[in-house]
């Protein structure tokens, strides 16, 4: 796989010290909390005992408007519609809102666009419809700030129009009845911008009940859980709070179709997490939205007993099989597209396209291809004169900002710093590529990163580790689970587990201590260091219960060579794409490419003794150069050896498995075609 950016933090013990002596946590919690920032007395609290905040301390704008206005439809039997969005926090959105709507005996229907008929969000078609089926007033869930034309469209068929939202808020609000979007500043009240579209409609709900105490408004936090997971919401202030309590109410079971989710993923006999949620429980729901059959998930979260529930839970887990499916085909294309256009690979950002790809499911491969390669990732589906495309990207770019310089071209845009979404015509595909390539090559690093919060001594884990990060549960977006850095270990062996699947590292710490950690999905074949060589490890801690013994497996989440050196690997890799691109090099970029034969030879020499191993170029040159200011030469080395087949190779990401073709002994260097353009461009006889 592509290999990423380490940011270790670094915590001073005095400030651990002081937290353990004064508030009594554990240490390891109390590393965790300063390595994220919450150190000072009101933070702490609020993180460690996070609570649903009462309507009261929160003076949304329009809210009040927002509550009569609902109390207005109700007593005045309007028919209303929920118009919702086809995502898990759209689909738990509406099914929250008509859930209460019901409760309060109103004329209450629903509305959730698909995905490749409608488009995200308000469109004329739907509400000329919801015109001809005599609906008086839309609701918007999760949707509906930015829809000015719409609204006005509705406005003038007659229909009122209320929006709960959660997205940025334009310059000029929509000219609806009433609008809540916790992102419109008001005068005196803290900005809030961590709640997802049914935190929201939670709080007007709250709003609506503040006179009732005896209404139980928590009752709707199960849903509140899924819908602020799944929209990958910050789990801080009451977005944390709604979650953490909201696993709590799905732990009850009172909701059957939540119940069949659980029992289904086989989550119901142990105590829940965010990240139990957003594996199991989201991308099922997500998968009704993908491929246009999102009322299949409400029914099946409004379902009112368990064999309804279970009916319904055997379409989605269908519909899930299907989305993935299509997702495995759509990603070989995507490959295979790779494979034709190589030079893709050497952009900053891997753009590529193909015809009548599955709309709701673009987002989940361009996903995949930016975890393999490193890098963001646009797929653009072709349908006839129109074309739409999905963006994901790493931690530190923005797809969104990217995709606002280029928006002059674009039909219609939309997402975030991580994901987006777009329409543009076919026609404007090719000069749409060039501009993001043209913008974005300029960066000179654009590259994965990997945050350690805590680097351990693995003689000291132990199980008491586990009451520990109990503190800080629920984990999720913006507070992830924690990646623990066990540093300067030399690895004894390695063993295949399951079938050849996984594998058991065997290591030992510079104090003597051996110990094991396992590192999933990685086969034998596909590790790259040896036996002896001094490691850093990134791992995740894991509970283990095996014939009644409670012990702490350590999962490795990436592997490095000890002290290594990211930035001037990801450079020297610029470097290389920046050669292979044509574009022109500094001088101190021609320096690390000036290569000699016996550099040639070196490589060859060592990859003929050992054939069919996994490696990386940053690798590679730390075992042939034993340095790393080389890693630009290695890359080409590499290609240039496969010119002349003296070698062939497969890559997953950054990762390659060489093989060498014994039959060709001698080759002329002065014959390859890479070599020649290399000096063309450095101007340096480099193969001497």
């Amino acid at each position: 796989m592509s290999f990423q950016k380490w940011i270790v933090k670094k915590i001073d013990n005095r400030e651990v010290l002081n937290l353990v002596n004064i508030y009594g946590i554990p240490p390891l919690s109390a590393g965790l909390l300063i390595s994220r920032g919450i150190c000072n007395p009101d933070d702490i609290m609020e993180f460690i005992l996070p609570t649903v905040d009462k309507n009261e301390k929160i003076k949304w704008y329009g809210i009040d408007e927002m509550v009569l206005e609902i109390n207005s439809c109700i007593n005045s039997n309007s028919k209303i519609c929920i118009y919702g969005d086809y995502d898990a926090d759209g689909v738990t959105a509406t099914a929250l809102m008509y859930e209460y709507l019901r409760y309060r005996g109103a004329n209450v229907c629903y509305y959730i666009p698909e995905r490749d008929r409608d488009g995200y969000g308000l469109n004329k078609n739907a509400i000329s419809k919801l015109k001809s089926d005599d609906i008086d007033v839309i609701i918007t869930v999760d949707n509906g700030v930015t829809a000015h034309k719409e609204i006005d469209y509705a406005n003038q068929n007659g229909i009122k129009v209320l929006v709960t939202d959660h997205h940025k808020v334009p310059d000029v609000l929509p000219n609806a009845a009433a609008i809540v979007d916790p992102h419109i500043p008001v005068e005196g009240v803290k900005y809030c911008n961590n709640f997802a579209g049914v935190g929201v409609v939670f709080k007007i709900v709250e709003a609506c009940e503040k006179a009732n105490k005896s209404f139980d408004v928590n009752q709707y936090l199960d849903l509140v859980a899924i819908g602020t997971i799944g929209d990958s919401i910050n789990l801080v202030g009451e977005a944390r709070a709604m979650v953490k309590h909201g696993l709590g109410e799905i732990s009850k079971g009172n909701r059957p179709g939540i119940s069949v989710l659980t029992e289904n993923s086989n989550l119901h006999t142990k105590a829940l997490d965010g990240m139990d949620v957003s594996f199991y429980l989201v991308p099922k729901i997500n998968a009704c939205g993908r491929l246009n059959q999102a009322e299949t998930a409400i029914k099946l979260l409004l379902s009112k007993n368990k064999l309804e529930a279970e009916k319904i839970y055997e379409n989605t887990v269908k519909l899930n099989f299907i989305r993935k499916d299509i997702e495995e085909k759509i990603f070989l294309e995507a490959e295979e597209f790779l494979k034709i256009h190589p030079e893709i690979l050497y952009h900053n950002i891997i753009i590529i396209h193909g015809e009548n790809w599955h709309h709701g499911v673009i987002g989940i491969v361009a996903s995949r291809i930016t975890e393999k390669y490193g890098k963001p990732c646009i797929l653009i589906t072709l349908d006839g004169e129109s074309a739409t495309g999905s963006c994901r990207s790493i931690e530190n770019f923005s797809v969104y900002d990217l995709l606002c310089s280029c928006s002059e071209i674009l039909e219609r845009f939309g997402g975030h710093r991580m994901a987006a979404g777009f329409n543009l015509k076919t026609e404007n595909v090719i000069r749409f590529k060039n501009m993001i390539w043209q913008k974005s090559d300029k960066i000179p690093v654009i590259a994965r990163s990997l945050t350690i919060d805590l680097c351990l001594n693995p003689s000291k884990i132990s199980t008491k580790f586990f009451e520990d990060l109990d503190l800080l549960k629920p984990f999720g977006y913006g507070n992830p689970e924690p990646i623990f850095g066990i540093m300067n270990v030399r690895l004894i062996g390695t063993k295949s587990m399951g079938n050849g699947k996984h594998l058991k590292l065997t290591l030992k710490s510079a104090d003597g201590f051996v110990f094991d950690a396992v590192y999933f999905k990685k086969k034998e074949s596909e590790f790259l260091y040896y036996p002896g060589e001094i490691l850093d490890l990134a791992v995740k801690l894991s509970p283990n219960f095996y014939y009644g013994i409670f012990s702490v497996t350590k999962i490795i989440v990436d592997v490095r060579l000890s002290n290594y050196d990211f930035e001037n690997a990801i450079l020297q890799k610029r470097i290389y794409e920046k050669f292979k691109l044509g574009e022109s090099l500094e001088n101190s970029e021609k320096d690390c490419l000036k290569i000699n034969r016996d550099e040639i030879i070196k490589v060859y020499k060592y990859l003929k003794s050992h054939a069919e191993s996994n490696t990386r170029a940053d690798v590679l040159c730390e075992r042939v150069f034993e340095n790393n200011q080389n890693i630009a030469k290695i890359y080409i080395i590499i290609d240039v050896l496969q010119e002349f087949n003296l070698i062939d190779f497969a890559k997953n990401g950054d990762d390659y498995q060489f093989s060498i073709n014994y039959k060709i002994e001698k080759v002329n260097l002065k014959n390859s075609t890479i070599l020649k353009e290399l000096n063309l461009q450095i101007g340096d006889n480099c193969h001497g």
